[in-house]
């Protein structure tokens, strides 16, 4: 599901690629690229849902909560898809000029 993902990315700079998966990317990138990496995810999943330095909702915090939550200074991006949701998430890290970026596919649990 998220292999478009890699193909629009890869031209990007990525300072690390720690997964790459049908459902679950995370890698590093450098601070500095943001906008074109912000870019990236509007074009694919719409503007963010909440945007750094903004409060998560209870209900971004119960989606992230198994992927590492979710706090104040990171940005959420959630687009629903026919076989469930992609979320995509930027952590600036706070010990170095970099930003990890998850994004991950939350396939619909059968009824």
């Amino acid at each position: 599901m998220l292999k478009g993902f890699m193909d629009k990315i890869e031209a990007l700079g990525i300072y690390e690629k720690r997964c790459v998966s049908d459902d679950r990317i995370e890698l590093v990138f450098f601070d500095k690229d943001i906008a074109a990496w912000n870019n990236v995810l509007i074009s694919e999943l719409g503007g963010p849902v909440k945007k750094a330095g903004e409060k998560p909702s209870r209900e971004d915090l119960e989606i992230t909560e198994i992927y590492g939550g979710l706090y104040q200074d990171q940005t959420l991006f959630r687009k629903e898809t026919d076989g469930g949701v992609i979320i995509g998430m930027f952590w600036p890290w706070q010990s170095a000029p970099y930003i990890t970026l998850k994004l991950i596919f939350i396939k619909n649990m059968p009824q």
